[in-house]
């Protein structure tokens, strides 16, 4: 049964002796790191418990998705190294890897509707690399790996071996011919602004601020609202992770009238 927080936890409100700015933002970023991995705890359970219901012939597979710089990046790399510190051997594929290149996956024609369909490399995604993986539980493969920026491909080699759990992370991965792929699929949500203001914070492709709003706008977004319209991928999740930007004392988790899925974040 999955636990709820449903009132701010008094600790966060207590007054704090600090001596200088530099000690403050430090006090305040492991507190937010902690607290961080305390929210997704009911998350790990879950990964972890699926073991006992699968196969030791196979490894689990789990999904995390969301619109572009939501967080899911971030997300995945708290979750990996959380259950391998319980010991449970974790393959993590970000799927960026496998964009077109550039001259693939964009075009001047409807970019939107263009970049949903051309963005992935799926099928080489799955049946070269993740099904294999999910049924064998140990690759050696070399792929043709793409840059965001590269106008050509380079050689990279995935090397796993006795997984117990593949953490799938990326765009689409919830599109509707995929739902059923999963053993579990977290879908992160994130509103545009926050996701727009993330990406013009992190330079993404090496664009300009402004050159990456005009992408967003024209690419990304759109994509996006294809994708939500058309595959409906928030329904079809185990769960939906709010990585917005909150307050730390909004943070909760709270439980679905579905008793299937796991609303994690601050209270809408």
């Amino acid at each position: 049964m999955f636990w709820g927080l449903r009132n701010r936890v008094s600790f966060w409100q207590q007054p704090l002796t600090v001596i200088s700015t530099t000690e403050t933002r430090f006090l305040f970023r492991n507190l937010n790191y902690q607290w961080y991995n305390y929210m997704i705890l009911p998350i790990i359970d879950t990964i972890a418990s699926q073991g006992s219901f699968l196969s030791h012939q196979s490894a689990i597979l789990v999904a995390i998705s969301g619109i572009d710089a939501s967080g899911k990046g971030y997300l995945a790399e708290k979750i990996v190294t959380m259950l391998r510190q319980r010991n449970l051997r974790v393959a993590s594929i970000n799927i960026d890897g496998w964009l077109n290149l550039p001259n693939q996956r964009f075009s001047q024609t409807n970019p939107g509707e263009h970049f949903y369909h051309h963005a992935i490399r799926f099928d080489e995604l799955f049946t070269k690399l993740v099904f294999p993986l999910r049924q064998f539980r140990s690759i050696s493969l070399e792929m043709d790996y793409a840059e965001e920026t590269a106008t050509k491909y380079r050689p990279h080699r995935y090397d796993f071996a006795d997984i117990d759990i593949i953490i799938l992370e990326g765009i689409f991965l919830l599109k509707t011919e995929f739902q059923s792929y999963y053993d579990l699929s977290f879908w992160v949500e994130c509103s545009w602004e926050t996701a727009l203001n993330r990406a013009i914070a992190r330079s993404q492709e090496g664009l300009s601020p402004e050159a990456t709003i005009q992408a967003y706008q024209t690419i990304y977004f759109p994509a996006q609202k294809i994708h939500l319209k058309r595959d409906n991928p928030k329904p079809a999740a185990t769960a939906i992770i709010d990585n917005d930007r909150a307050d730390i004392n909004d943070i909760m988790l709270i439980q679905q009238t579905d008793p299937n899925i796991l609303r994690v974040g601050k209270k809408f």
